[in-house]
This record gives structure tokens, sequence and C-alpha cells, in this order.
């Protein structure tokens, strides 16, 4: 677990991606750039988080999807500071919201990718109880 790279998106509504882009300043750093397509903060280590429009969102301008860079296990801190700081500018979810979590399978044989299904497959109950995940 501690040597698996991954990326994540989320989305989000009652914030503009604006606003969501500064708050991820505020937890990682670096600067700032965008215009109505999309927003990136690249943090003081190089990395792009981008905050970019998603069409299934409700929020209309005040909706966005934050793409993480590649992180790591030593970058969760971080991780919760931008969730953290995206719910400090008003972001929260809606029926229309939803995240992905994005695994590097390079290391993966066959047996590894089995074995992580199922070990997902066998805690997903508690993992859609812990995050608050609907059956819609």
């Amino acid at each position: 677990m501690k040597t698996l790279r991954f990326g994540i998106e989320i989305e989000t509504v009652g914030a503009s991606r604006q606003k969501l882009a500064h708050a991820i300043q505020g937890a990682v750093g670096g600067h700032v750039s965008g215009d109505y397509r999309g927003w990136q903060v690249m943090d003081s280590q190089g990395r792009a988080w981008k905050v970019v429009p998603d069409g299934s969102l409700s929020g209309g301008e005040y909706s966005g999807e934050i793409v993480s860079p590649i992180l790591t296990y030593q970058d969760l801190e971080a991780l919760q500071q931008v969730v953290r700081a995206a719910r400090e500018a008003g972001a929260r979810a809606d029926a229309s919201t939803g995240g992905l979590i994005h695994v590097d399978g390079s290391r993966f044989d066959a047996k590894g990718v089995t074995n992580l299904v199922k070990m997902v497959h066998k805690q997903e109950r508690l993992l859609e109880t812990a995050l608050g995940v609907s059956a819609a």
C-alpha cells in the first residue's frame, strides 16, 4: 500500500472552479492559473492540480472536478488538506457528484489484480458507509 501511486478525481458542487483552485493553492502552495475552461494549481513541488468543468454536475458555474497529480502514500496529508480546503470554500457533494481513485497497475500481475478486486469487494459495504455513497 505504501508504495502505490494513485490519482483522484473529486466532483463537487457549491463553489466556483476559480474558488476551488484558490482553496487548493492555500493547501498545497504554488500558483494558480486558468479561465472558463478550467483552472490549474502548480503546487510547491511542481505538480499540477486541476479544477475542470464537468457537464454531468448539477451546479453549473458553481461546480467542478478536482483532478490530482500522481500521488503517493506520503501525499495523503496534502490530499486531506485539499479536501478540507475545498469544503471550507463551499464545495459539497450531491446526487450528481462522484469520485474516482486511479491506482497505478504497473506493478500488479493477474493474481495481484484479482486479490485487489476481491479485497475491495469484500469491504464494499464498509467503504460505501464510510464515504456516504448513495445507492443512486
